[in-house]
C-alpha cells in the first residue's frame, strides 16, 4: 500500500504551522487508530467508573480479550487481503478494490465471531445472551481491521480522523450512560462497541464510495483472496506470528502466577496489562516516521534500483545503484533510530511523573520502564521486518516473527519466575534480540540485493505461464527472463 508516506508528506508541506502536526496526527491514526481509540475510550471511562466497581474490571477484561481475540484470528485475513489490494493498486485496477475489501471485511467478522463464541463457550462457560452480547461487540472489532488497512488507500485522512474521533465519543457517552443505568458488563462492552461500529461503518463506506462497483461472482473475491495467501504464504503466516508475539507476554501473565480472574471468569494481569499498554504509547512517533519518511524513502530508492535493471544498465550501474539502495536504507533507520531513542529516554526520565495522569500505581514503575525501553526496539524490529517484505524477502520475514514470539515467550516465563520487580524485563530483551536479528536479516538482504534479485528473475522464469497477480519485483522479473541465466552466471563468484 505503498504511497500513503507520500500523501501524508505532500500535506505537511501544503503550508502552515498546523499542516506538519495534521500531518503526523492523521499518520498516528493510519497507523494505529484502534489502538488509540481503545486505549483512550478506556482511559476515559474508567475515570468515569467507580475505581472499585467489578463491573470495571469485568468490562475492561472483555474489551482485552475481544481485541486479543479479534486481531489475532484477522490478522492472515487482512495480511492477504492488503497483498492483494496493493497488487491491483500497482496495476490500477481500481475497480477490484471493493471486492477485495468486502471479502476481507466478512472474513475478519466472521472469523471474529466464531472465535470469540467459541474461546468464551467453551473456555469459559459463557451461555445466554452474555455470549450473544460478546459476540456481538467483538464483531465491531474485527470489522474495524480491514476498514482502518483499506480506508488509507482512499487518501482521504482527514475523514478517517474524524470517524475515529466520532466512534471515540459515542464509545464513552455508551458505556459511562450504561453503567450509570446499572446494567452488565457484557451489555456495557456491547455499547462501548457501538462507537467502534460507527468508526468501522463510517470507512467502510468512504471506502465502497471510492471504489467502483465491479459486480463479481459471489465466490470470485474469496477465491482472489486464497490465491493471495497462496501465493505468499509467508507474509500470510508471518503477519499470524507477529500478533501472537506481541500478545504473547500478556497471554503468559494472564494464566500464569500472575493472573487474576475477574468475577466474570476471565483471566488477566491488571498490575501488568495496565502498565504496559501505557508504554507502547511511546511507539508512536517511531510508527509515525517510518510510515511518512522511512517507508517513503527506501520505496523510492527501490524503484530507483528497479529502473537501472529495467532500463538494461551495466552490471557496474546496477550494482552502484544497490549500494545506493543500502546506503539510504542505513540512514533512514539510524535517524528512526535516533528520534526513538529521544522519545523513551524522555519517557523513561518522566516515568514517575507519568504514573499519576495514567492512573497507574508507583509499583508498577518498573513495569512501565521495561515497556518503554522494549518500545525502542519493537520499533526496530517492526520497521526492519517491513522492509524485508519490501525487499521481496518474505521467508526471512516470517523467521523474524517466529523468532520474537519465541523469544518473548520463553524469557517471559523465566522472568515470571525471578519476581514482580523483573515483569516486563522479559518482552525487553526478546525485543532486544528479535530486533538485533531482524537487523542482521535486513543487512543480508541489502548486501546481496542484486544477485539476489537476479536469482529470482531466474526461479520466476522457471515457473509456468500460469502465475498469480504480478507484483512490482514480479513483473521485473517476468522482463528479465531471458537475462536471468546470463547475468546470474556472471554475478556467480
Amino acid at each position: 500500500m505503498a504511497g500513503i508516506g507520500f500523501d501524508l508528506q505532500r500535506l505537511a508541506r501544503e503550508g502552515g504551522v498546523l499542516r506538519p502536526v495534521a500531518s503526523a496526527g492523521h499518520g498516528a491514526v493510519v497507523a494505529a487508530g484502534p489502538w488509540l481509540l481503545t486505549v483512550l475510550a478506556m482511559a476515559l471511562i474508567q475515570r468515569g467508573l467507580p475505581r472499585s466497581g467489578q463491573a470495571a474490571y469485568d468490562l475492561q477484561a472483555l474489551i482485552i480479550y475481544n481485541f486479543s481475540i479479534s486481531l489475532t484470528v484477522t490478522a492472515p485475513v487482512v495480511t492477504a487481503a492488503l497483498r492483494l489490494a496493493a497488487d491491483d493498486l500497482y496495476l490500477k485496477r481500481f475497480e477490484r478494490l471493493r471486492s477485495a475489501f468486502l471479502a476481507a471485511l466478512a472474513g475478519s467478522i466472521g472469523a471474529t465471531m466464531i472465535a470469540v463464541a467459541t474461546v468464551f463457550a467453551l473456555g469459559f462457560g459463557w451461555r445466554g445472551w452474555e455470549l450473544m452480547a460478546a459476540v456481538a461487540s467483538a464483531g465491531a472489532i474485527g470489522a474495524i481491521w480491514p476498514a482502518t488497512a483499506f480506508c488509507a488507500a482512499t487518501r482521504d485522512f482527514g475523514s478517517v480522523t474524524l470517524a475515529f474521533a466520532a466512534g471515540l465519543a459515542l464509545a464513552v457517552a455508551a458505556t459511562l450512560s450504561s453503567a450509570n443505568a446499572g446494567l452488565p458488563p457484557s451489555i456495557q462492552a456491547l455499547l462501548f462497541a457501538s462507537g467502534l461500529w460507527l468508526t468501522a461503518i463510517w470507512l467502510s463506506s468512504r471506502i465502497l464510495l471510492a471504489f467502483p462497483d465491479s459486480a463479481p461472482s459471489l465466490t470470485e473475491p474469496l477465491d482472489r483472496l486464497l490465491g493471495a495467501a497462496r501465493a505468499h504464504p509467508a507474509v500470510v503466516v508471518g503477519s499470524l506470528l507477529a500478533v501472537c508475539a506481541i500478545w504473547a507476554d500478556s497471554w503468559i501473565m494472564w494464566f500464569g502466577p500472575a493472573g487474576l480472574a475477574v468475577p466474570s471468569g476471565l483471566p488477566t494481569a491488571p498490575f501488568y496489562d495496565s502498565a504496559m499498554f501505557v508504554a507502547r504509547l511511546a511507539m508512536l512517533p517511531g510508527l509515525v516516521l517510518f510510515l511518512t519518511t522511512v517507508d517513503t524513502g527506501v520505496f523510492t530508492a527501490v524503484r530507483g534500483f528497479l529502473a537501472v535493471i529495467e532500463g538494461h544498465g551495466t552490471l557496474i550501474r546496477i550494482e552502484a545503484s544497490g549500494r545506493a539502495l543500502a546506503q539510504q536504507t542505513h540512514a533512514l533507520l539510524v535517524r528512526l533510530m535516533l528520534v526513538q531513542a529521544a522519545v523513551c529516554v524522555l519517557a523513561v526520565a518522566l516515568a514517575p511523573a507519568i504514573v499519576g495522569p495514567a492512573g497507574l500505581l508507583f509499583q508498577q514503575l518498573g513495569i512501565l520502564r521495561f515497556g518503554v525501553a522494549a518500545s525502542l526496539f519493537h520499533v526496530l524490529f517492526f520497521a526492519a521486518t517491513t522492509l524485508l517484505v519490501l525487499l521481496g524477502r518474505e521467508r526471512a520475514f516470517l523467521l523474524a516473527q517466529a523468532l520474537f514470539l519465541l523469544l518473548n515467550a520463553v524469557l517471559t516465563l523465566l522472568t515470571l519466575a525471578l519476581g514482580r520487580d523483573l515483569f516486563g524485563a522479559g518482552y525487553l530483551l526478546a525485543a532486544i534480540l528479535a530486533s538485533i536479528a531482524a537487523l542482521l536479516m535486513l543487512e543480508r538482504a541489502l548486501g546481496l540485493i542484486v544477485p539476489l534479485t537476479f536469482e529470482a528473475a531466474l526461479r520466476q522464469s522457471r515457473r509456468p505461464a500460469a502465475s498469480p497477480t504480478p507484483t512490482p519485483f514480479t513483473t521485473l522479473r517476468r522482463r528479465l527472463a531471458r537475462l536471468a541465466p546470463q547475468a546470474t552466471r556472471r554475478l556467480d563468484p
